[in-house]
């Protein structure tokens, strides 16, 4: 009799010879229970023909589905646990519970189930495996204790940068002398960073990604409540890496008045090709320039994007999909107001289209309360913003200018999950975040910047430092699901700031195949007053795995890493603020390779 052979390819598989497999005997012996046929007569009739068929088709079904096969491989590599769990499942499956059976794989061994300890009938089939229909060689992934990797580019947009909170509420640029910043020092301190010299602020993009391009938004906003002329924006200069970006007050695209008032609204979007920005550290500082700038003059908002290609050591055959959201931001309004700045106080707010600069304003109410949003289908996840009231923030309750977007994530039937998160990339006077995640059935809460329905995610109330990756994949489900993104600006003072998301995507990979992927997911959290923050995950690496990634889901304020195992072994400590670390590469430069 020929024995099957497993022997290891380059391409991780098996291979089979002819020779090998022609001669694969496969036994099945079947037992009916007395219950069922003890008051037959002795002579083998109809019941005993049944019991024959059933041991015939169920040989027969675990060759076409490849259950015999993947069995034979598995016995092939001394992994006599796992062919028996394969064959007894299949089994169990096929047969009634009053049918005891016992297979036999020659040379191999047999498995058992459904005892019955007393038989009134028994039968027996045979059956031989033949090899591949062409005769000499074929290749079978029936089992994937080794598997091929293959390098996956994933191109990732990700905010760098991220100011959010009026320029004029930090020294030096506060007005000592008065108790609001309604007059501000960016006429005398004009430079940011430092005042009244040059200094630069430094921002980090990953190591070992490809640079493909980049953008900021520069938020201008005049604080002067005079009606006419229209208070100007600034001119800027806006110098990363010590290439200037000068920039005219005309070219400022101008927002909004600001509620129940003449303050003006202006935002800037430059564009930075790839050969401006480089990895690891950056730097950049902002000079606020005439025409324009004068005692009332602030910034409300700054941020950094970049566009960069990963590349990962990924198994082959997982599929990985990316789901962009449409950008949307713009301001709403409880009460008719003059926001086009055109007169007459009819607006309710507009939406804003980043590329364009295009404006379009609404005229009708657009409002809800946190409790008929929150887990709920709502027609506000349109994109264009809206009014959120009583929002329960700890200690008060609090109505916020907000935009919401949802995306689709469809997931074949009969794939496993293995990894999905969401990028974040908010801007203006964005305050909070709320995630939400619909596995078919529910709205589940993913992700809120405040602490919620007992659910620890933040320090305080949550305000500031915005989320940057959220993980999400525990949320999901194989078919549809749907993500929601909802940001806002909290309103304390009725002043409803503008806001907006851009280049906001998911990224879920899945697949079919039996790969032993693991999550050993941090919790998502929010600090808002802490300057550090750390958390402690426990986790296993088993002895065949081939590969260890931490991804890095920081919030978009983030100016250091530190990543530290196993009794403050270091494995990395940094200003650069990575996408993804290699473990194993990691391990290998700090320790010689203990991990």
């Amino acid at each position: 009799m020929g024995k099957l052979m497993s022997d290891k390819m380059d391409e991780k598989g098996f291979l089979f010879t002819t020779d090998a497999v022609l001669a694969l005997v496969v036994v099945i012996v079947l037992t009916a229970s007395i219950v069922t046929y003890g008051l037959l007569p002795v002579y083998q009739g109809q019941n005993h023909q049944h019991l024959e068929t059933l041991a015939d088709s169920a040989l027969e079904t675990m060759e076409q589905d490849g259950t015999l096969r993947t069995a034979a491989v598995q016995y092939a590599n001394g992994n006599t646990t796992d062919a028996q769990t394969t064959l007894n499942t299949e089994l169990n499956t096929l047969l009634p519970s009053n049918v005891g059976y016992k297979l036999t794989m020659d040379p191999y061994g047999s498995v058992t189930g459904n005892k019955v300890l007393v038989s009134g009938d028994v039968a027996t089939k045979v059956k031989v495996i033949s090899g591949p229909q062409m005769g000499y060689v074929g290749r079978a992934y029936y089992k994937l204790e080794e598997v091929k990797y293959e390098d996956q580019q994933q191109n990732v947009t990700t905010t760098v940068w991220n100011f959010h909170n009026w320029l004029s509420n930090f020294s030096p640029w506060n007005d000592p002398y008065s108790g609001t910043p309604t007059t501000t020092k960016l006429y005398t301190q004009p430079y940011w960073g430092s005042g009244t010299s040059i200094s630069n602020i430094a921002f980090s993009i990953p190591d070992n990604t490809t640079l493909i391009k980049g953008m900021f938004l520069l938020g201008s906003s005049n604080h002067n409540n005079v009606q006419n002329p229209r208070n100007p924006s600034y001119s800027a200069n806006v110098v990363i890496n010590n290439l200037n970006h000068n920039i005219l007050n005309t070219s400022f695209t101008f927002l909004n008045l600001r509620p129940n008032s003449y303050e003006t609204m202006y935002n800037y979007q430059g564009n930075l090709s790839a050969s401006e920005l480089k990895n690891a550290k950056n730097n950049f500082y902002v000079n606020f320039k005439n025409p324009g700038l004068n005692k009332y003059s602030d910034m409300p908002w700054f941020s950094i994007l970049a566009t960069y290609t990963n590349t990962l050591k990924i198994p082959a055959g997982i599929k990985t999909d990316i789901n962009n959201f449409t950008d949307a931001a713009g301001v709403a309004v409880p009460t008719a107001q003059n926001l086009d700045g055109q007169g007459g106080s009819n607006e309710f707010g507009f939406s804003y289209d980043l590329n364009s600069g295009q404006r379009t304003f609404f005229n009708t109410l657009r409002s809800t309360t946190w409790n008929n949003f929150l887990g709920k289908n709502s027609i506000y996840s349109d994109g264009v913003p809206f009014v959120l009231n009583n929002v329960p923030v700890p200690g008060q309750t609090q109505a916020g200018c907000a935009v919401s977007k949802v995306t689709d994530i469809n997931i074949p039937t009969g794939s496993r999950i293995f990894d999905s998160y969401l990028v974040i990339n908010s801007y203006g006077g964005v305050d909070n975040t709320l995630v939400e995640v619909w596995n078919g059935t529910t709205w589940q809460v993913a992700f809120n910047s405040f602490d919620l329905n007992g659910v620890d995610y933040s320090d305080g109330n949550g305000y500031g430092n915005s989320p940057g990756i959220i993980y999400i994949k525990d949320y999901l489900k194989t078919g549809n699901n749907k993500v929601r993104v909802t940001v806002w600006d909290n309103a304390p003072s009725n002043d409803y700031d503008f806001v907006g998301l851009t280049n906001c995507y998911t990224v879920t990979s899945y697949s079919k195949l039996p790969i032993n992927w693991v999550n050993f997911p941090f919790k998502s959290h929010q600090s808002s007053g802490n300057n550090q923050y750390s958390q402690v995950q426990q986790f296993n690496i088993g002895a065949e795995a081939q590969q260890a990634y931490l991804w890095i889901g920081a919030s978009s304020t983030t100016r250091h890493v530190r990543v530290d195992y196993n009794n403050n072994n270091i494995l990395y400590d940094s200003d650069t603020v990575p996408f993804v670390i290699d473990l194993q590469d990691a391990d290998s430069k700090a320790t010689g390779g203990v991990l």
